[in-house]
C-alpha cells in the first residue's frame, strides 16, 4: 500500500538507478517496476513507467523491464488499448 506507484516515485527513481548501475548486463535480471498496481488508472502507471524505465535504460539498455496493470494486473487491454 498505496497501490499508486506515483506515491513514492522519487524513492523508486533512485532505487532503479542503483540496482541498474549495480546488474547493468546481467543475463537474469528482470526488472518489475510496478507490481500489481491498484486503486489508479493505467495513465497513472504509465506516466510512472515512462520515468523510471528511462533510469533503467541509462545502465541497462538491453534488460527486460515488467509493469504491472490496474487491478492487480488483471486488465491488460487498458495497456493494449493504449
Amino acid at each position: 500500500n498505496p497501490g499508486d506507484p506515483n506515491a513514492r516515485l522519487s524513492n523508486a527513481l533512485e532505487f532503479f538507478q542503483i540496482m541498474a548501475q549495480k546488474h547493468a548486463g546481467k543475463k537474469h535480471v528482470i526488472y518489475e517496476i510496478c507490481n500489481e498496481p491498484n486503486g489508479v488508472t493505467w495513465n497513472q502507471v504509465k506516466t510512472y513507467a515512462e520515468q523510471v524505465i528511462p533510469v533503467i535504460r541509462q545502465y541497462d539498455p538491453e534488460a527486460i523491464i515488467l509493469v504491472g496493470t490496474p487491478q492487480w494486473s488483471s486488465r491488460p487491454q487498458d495497456v493494449l488499448a493504449n
